[in-house]
This record gives C-alpha cells, structure tokens and sequence, in this order.
C-alpha cells in the first residue's frame, strides 16, 4: 500500500483496521470520476454504479494515469441512507480485506474507500472492459471467452466455498463482476441486499437468517447457473429498467423464468451466433445448456454443488483449448463503446 501512496502521491491516511486501505474524500472520488460523469459510468447494480476512475501521478505529464474502478452506493430515500450504505461500505471494505480471500485472481483488489455524508464509496485497481451484465448480450465475447469466464467464477466460488467462515457476505450476481481487458472476471464486493439489510440490519449477515451456509451455497450455484444461462443464451436485461424496476426481479428471474419455458431435454440454449465460433461443439452446448438448467432447480437439494459444476467444466473439450488457443486479447476502446448501457 505504501507503493500505491507513492504513485497517486496521496496524503490520504490509512485504514490500518482493514489492510491499510487509503481513506478518500468524496472530493477525491469527484476527481476520478470526472465528477461522476455519465461516459465514466460502466454499470448500474442494486445498491449503486460502477464508474471508471483515472488517477494521475503528480509527475505526469498529463498522458500518463492509473485506470481504477470507483463503486457508488445511491441515496435512496426509503432507507436511513446514512446508517445503511455506511454500514454496506464498511462491510465490503472487511471482506475485501478478509484474510482469507486476500489476493484471489478473480476478487478485485480494494484500494481504499469513501464514507462521508455526500458520497460513500470504494475504489478498486482495476482497470475495467465493462460489466459482465452489459457484455453479454453483445459480440464482444466468443464462445471460448464465455467458457472461460463461467470457469474462473466456478473456480472463485469452489475457493470460496472451501474457506472455513463459509457466511462471507458475497453474492455471485452478473452485476457485481466486471471483465478486465484480458476478458476475465473480477467479482467486486459483497453485492450486499439493500432490502434484506434495510428490513433486519443487525442480522443481515447473520448465518441463521440466510439459511445457514448450506442454503448461502445453494443461492450461489443459483446465481452462478443464471450467470452461465446469460453467458451461452447472450440474455440480459435492458440497464434502464433498473431505474424503474426492482433489480432483484430484473436481474434473478428474467433469465431463468425465459430458460425454463424454452428448455427442452437434451436441448441447447446457446445462441445461434455463437454455435458458428471456433471451439463450439453442438453436444457441449447441450452439456451446458443442461449444467445451467440443473443449477436453477427450484429444490435446492437437485442442485449440483460446485465441485461437481466444476469438474463438469474441466472436463469439456472447450475447457482444453483454452490453455492451447487464447482468445484474441480485446483492443482497447474508448470506455463509452465498451459500457453497454
């Protein structure tokens, strides 16, 4: 952390409760965001929106500059805003800390955060492509960049799942990952239920109120099977509707309620434009199809748990090409082209 002082020459102090992450003003994160300007913005979540952030070294000439991602929590006026999205904050700033994720390829890094009455907010080192719930639906993602991606978020889950304090608050949703600009996934935060804390914010992350750790995974190979059906479906919602629209129903039941009329035994749901890429094979999109389609059972005991989704995607023959034929990196386009929204 003191590298990161150094570069941004920030005078900031540190957190040193929670890893020596830097302390910003709301002034600072103004300053990144280009005062939260609407070309800065990459998504829109439940709680917030993700902006980029470029932080320039005091001995740039201009040119030269740190490409960051700045994580907003709204004000909404039916919650007490500055109890909740204080305690939201400082929740996502104890799990990017925790010890036990401390370093995981596919978790952003946490650089600092924001707790101030005007804005409160975090800062990752993360230089974004856009957010996982705007790509999808696009062409900036072949068949073998999506294969991968669903394979890192099984991987950062089985990690997850293996860790001994199994109630770590993090929720697998499409809106909380981001790709950088090698396309991979980087899960950003708690993705914290606004509802859920506003309605019981002393027992939020309390095991006994969430279904104790057994029903916390099952929710998460839910919303990893919604993420793969998004993936392979190129489905996703319309980001505008989240200003109308509960994002829960948008983002958790659009998906999953259009894969379950269509499915079909021994049927694909893989888009049509995405079965003429290179690495596709007719019975892996039938294989994926049915793994996305067993990992949203209603009974969360016919679900499969995340070894089994795991080694399932080892064992495609996709999955062995990967190490044999990258992807073409993505060129790098100016961040309005790459939002999506």
């Amino acid at each position: 952390m003191a590298e990161m002082q150094s570069f941004f020459n920030l005078h900031r102090a540190a957190d040193s409760a929670n890893g020596n992450v830097l302390i910003f003003t709301s002034e600072d994160l103004k300053t990144l965001t280009s005062n939260f300007h609407s070309n800065s913005l990459i998504g829109i979540t439940q709680s917030g929106r993700f902006y980029r952030g470029q932080l320039r070294s005091a001995w740039s000439t201009g040119t030269e500059a740190r490409n960051l991602t700045v994580k907003i929590w709204d004000q909404k006026p039916e919650f007490d805003n500055a109890t909740t999205n204080e305690f939201l904050v400082r929740e996502e700033v104890k799990l990017s800390t925790h010890p036990s994720l401390n370093g995981h390829p596919s978790l952003a890094k946490l650089i600092g955060y924001c707790c101030e009455d005007e804005v409160k907010g975090v800062v990752y080192d993360l230089d974004p492509l856009g957010s996982l719930q705007n790509l999808v639906a696009r062409d900036d993602l072949n068949w073998l960049q999506r294969v991968e991606v669903i394979l890192e978020l099984a991987r950062l889950l089985d990690f997850i799942h293996s860790q001994e304090k199994q109630s770590l608050p993090i929720k697998f949703r499409a809106s909380n990952i981001l790709l950088d600009w090698e396309c991979k996934p980087k899960l950003c935060g708690t993705g914290a239920d606004l509802n859920n804390f506003a309605q019981n914010p002393s027992s939020y992350f309390h095991l006994s109120t969430r279904g104790g750790s057994q029903g916390k995974m099952s929710t998460d190979i839910y919303s990893l099977g919604e993420i793969l059906l998004g993936l392979i479906a190129k489905r996703a919602y319309e980001p505008e509707k989240l200003e109308r629209e509960n994002h829960h129903l948008v983002v958790n039941s659009l998906v999953s309620n259009w894969a379950k009329n269509e499915y079909r035994p021994n049927g694909s749901l893989v888009h049509e434009t995405l079965q003429k890429d290179w690495g596709y094979t007719a019975e892996e999109g039938v294989e994926l199809t049915e793994l996305a389609i067993h990992s949203i059972e209603f009974f969360p005991r016919n679900r499969p748990s995340i070894k089994q989704i795991l080694q399932h995607l080892e064992g495609l023959q996709v999955t062995q090409r990967l190490s044999d034929t990258r992807p073409r990196k993505k060129e790098r386009k100016s961040p309005s082209s790459a939002m999506g929204i």
